[in-house]
C-alpha cells in the first residue's frame, strides 16, 4: 500500500511521523512524508521518502504572529486569531504541495494542522484520509478540549457539559476564522464546492499516545483508536559526544531543561532565570536546543548546553525534566520514568503538563508568563527530592516502555484498509 503522511508544524509536530512511517515501511507499505525543508534530514535518515511542503517552522515561530501565537494558553480566541495570520498567506500554497504529494497515494495520514488540507484532498482524489492525531481532539465529556482550561470550580456537576461545549465552542470558532481562506483554498486549488460548515473527519481515527495517560473516553467510538506513543528512537549511529559522557561522570544525575521549537524574544533573560534557578536549587543542569548564542564558557562547570541530544538516549540519565510541555518531550520524559516540570506556552502544552500533574508525575505546570527563578527552582526542587513523584514518575515509564503503539496503529490501519 503507498502511503502518504502530511505532517505539518515543529519538530514535535512531524518527529512521531517519522516513527510511524518508519512502522508501516516495516510492515511493507511504502511511505511518503510530506513536511517541510527543516525536516529533510530527519525524514531521509529513517530511510523514508520526503515530499516538500511550503512553510519554515522556525521563521513562524520567530515572527511577530508567531510571538503572539505563543503566548496563547487558555486563550482559543488569541490561538485562532493569530493562526489566521500565519495559516492565510501560507494556506493555498500549501494545499497544492499536500495535493502533488497525495497524487500517486492509496491512503493520506495526516496531523492535526493539516486537516482542512487534507480532508478535501482525501474528497477530491477519492482517497481515504484517516486523522492519526498525537493529541486528544473530538468531542468528549471525559475533559475539555486541548486549548480550553478545566470547567471552573463553580460548575458544580456540570463540567461533562462544560467539557463538550468546549468541542463545540473550538469547532465554531475555527470555522468562523477560517471559512474565508479555506473555502478560498478550495475554490482556487481544488477546484471544488465550497463548504457552509465545518468539516469532520472520515473513517477511523487514530491517536499516538498511551491510554495509561489519556484513557479512551467512555463516550467516544469503535472507530476510534488510542494506540500508545510512537516513538523515534535514535539512529545506530549516533555516539555520545565526549563532552556530555565526562559531564554525566562528574556528578550526580543533572536537570534536563530545554523548551523545544518555542522561542523567546529575550533569550539573555531566560538563560539568567534558569542558571539562577538550577543555581538555587543545588541542581546541575543541561541546557539543550540554541539558548541565544550562548558559549560554554558563558556557564559554571555545573551546567552543560547542547544543541540536540536524542531524548531516548539522555532521558533516562538525568533527575527530571524542564520544558515546554510538548507532547513529543513529555512523552519521552513518561518512557524514560522520572519526573518533569511543565512551562507551557500554548495549544496543548498546558495539557499535557496538567496530564503530568494529575498523574503525579509532574509538578504544577508554570505558565511561561508566571516563569521566574525561584518559581522554577523551588519545582525543580519538588521533581528532584519528592519520592512520591518519583515513585510514580518510574511505574508510569514501565507500562509506557510496555507498549508499541506504532506496531498497533499499523495494524489497526491494515484492519481498517482491509474492510473498505
Amino acid at each position: 500500500m503507498r502511503i502518504t503522511i502530511l505532517a505539518i508544524g515543529s519538530r514535535g509536530d512531524v518527529q512521531p511521523y517519522v516513527a510511524l512511517g518508519q512502522a508501516l515501511q516495516k510492515a511493507r507499505h511504502q511511505v511518503r512524508i510530506a513536511t517541510h525543508k527543516e525536516f529533510y534530514p530527519l525524514v531521509q535518515e529513517h530511510g523514508i521518502e520526503f515530499y516538500l511542503l511550503e512553510g519554515d517552522p522556525r521563521a513562524i515561530l520567530n515572527s511577530q504572529e508567531g510571538q503572539a501565537w505563543q503566548k496563547s494558553a487558555g486563550s482559543p480566541l488569541g490561538f485562532l486569531t493569530n493562526l489566521r495570520r500565519i495559516a492565510e498567506p501560507l494556506l493555498q500554497k500549501l494545499t497544492q504541495d499536500c495535493l502533488g504529494a497525495c497524487r500517486t497515494t492509496d491512503l493520506i495520514l495526516y496531523s492535526t494542522l493539516a486537516f482542512f488540507s487534507a480532508s478535501a484532498i482525501g474528497q477530491k482524489l477519492h482517497i481515504p484520509a484517516i486523522a492519526a492525531y498525537v493529541q486528544p481532539d473530538k468531542i468528549t465529556r471525559a475533559f475539555p478540549q486541548y486549548r480550553f482550561p478545566p470547567a471552573p470550580a463553580w460548575i458544580s456537576g456540570g463540567q461533562g457539559m462544560y467539557n463538550r461545549a468546549t468541542y463545540i465552542l473550538m469547532e465554531q470558532l475555527y470555522w468562523l476564522f477560517l471559512k474565508k481562506p479555506v473555502n478560498e483554498t478550495r475554490r482556487v486549488i481544488l477546484q471544488t464546492y465550497p463548504l457552509k460548515s465545518a468539516p469532520h473527519t472520515q473513517g477511523i481515527n487514530i491517536y499516538g499516545y498511551s491510554r495509561y495517560v489519556v484513557p479512551k473516553p467512555k463516550d467516544w467510538e469503535a472507530t476510534d483508536h488510542v494506540t500508545g506513543f510512537w516513538f523515534l528512537d535514535r539512529l545506530n549511529s549516533w555516539q555520545p559526544p565526549t563532552q556530555l559522557l565526562d559531564f554525566l561522570a562528574s556528578g550526580p544525575p543533572p536537570v534536563s531543561v530545554g523548551f523545544g521549537s518555542m522561542s523567546n524574544r529575550d533569550p539573555e533573560q531566560v538563560t539568567a532565570l534558569v542558571l539562577t534557578a538550577l543555581q538555587l536549587s543545588g541542581q546541575r543542569g543541561i541546557l539543550l536546543s540554541g539558548w541565544g548564542g550562548l558559549q560554554q564558557s558563558d556557564l559554571p562547570d555545573t551546567v552543560l548546553k547542547l544543541d540536540e541530544v536524542p531524548h531516548d538516549w539522555l532521558f533516562p540519565q538525568v533527575a527530571a525534566t524542564v520544558h515546554h510541555g510538548g507532547c513529543g518531550t513529555t512523552a519521552a520524559t513518561f518512557r524514560a520514568g522520572i519526573p518533569m516540570v511543565g512551562v507551557p506556552f500554548f495549544s496543548d502544552q498546558p495539557f499535557w503538563a496538567s496530564r503530568a500533574h494529575h498523574l503525579g508525575v509532574g509538578t504544577k505546570p508554570i505558565p511561561r508568563k508566571e516563569l521566574s527563578a525561584e518559581v522554577l527552582a523551588a519545582a525543580i526542587t519538588i521533581a528532584v527530592t519528592d519520592p512520591q513523584l518519583r515513585r510514580h514518575a518510574a511505574q508510569l515509564g514501565r507500562v509506557i516502555r510496555s507498549e508499541d503503539g506504532r506496531t498497533n496503529a499499523v495494524g489497526v490501519l491494515e484492519n481498517y484498509v482491509a474492510t473498505l
